[in-house]
């Protein structure tokens, strides 16, 4: 793995990918804050939905060896999810708090992990 990885999906050739889209969207300056700025510019992009959002790191802040999560939904917002990993899993399957991060969705995701199997 890492930076040579042969995989075009893998994490390193994703975050590259997506740090370029985000630098984009800072170069346009569609975002009213300059807070929302500042977290595009310093943002480590680790997964992205099947919906098309990304989730990202706020590497400015550490906080106990974690940092915040972000999601962001181009060109809807930026939206924090939680101080750890932990706290960005069971505020998406709570039924209080999911909507504060999907901002399009009816019910919380499922409590669940079902891998995708393996091809080949």
């Amino acid at each position: 793995m890492g930076a040579n990885s042969p995989f075009c999906d893998a994490l390193e050739h994703r975050n590259a990918y997506w740090k370029k889209i985000f630098q984009e969207y800072v170069d346009l300056a569609i975002f009213d804050e300059d807070e929302e700025m500042e977290l595009l510019a310093n943002a480590q992009p680790f997964m992205a939905s099947e919906n098309g959002e990304v989730v990202f790191w706020d590497i400015r802040k550490s906080q106990n060896g974690e940092y915040p999560i972000y999601l962001v939904d181009f060109p809807v917002g930026i939206y924090f999810a939680g101080n750890n990993f932990q706290e960005f899993i069971t505020n998406l399957t709570s039924e209080t708090t999911y909507q504060s991060i999907l901002k399009f969705r009816t019910e919380p995701l499922p409590p669940t992990f079902e891998p995708l199997s393996l091809i080949g």
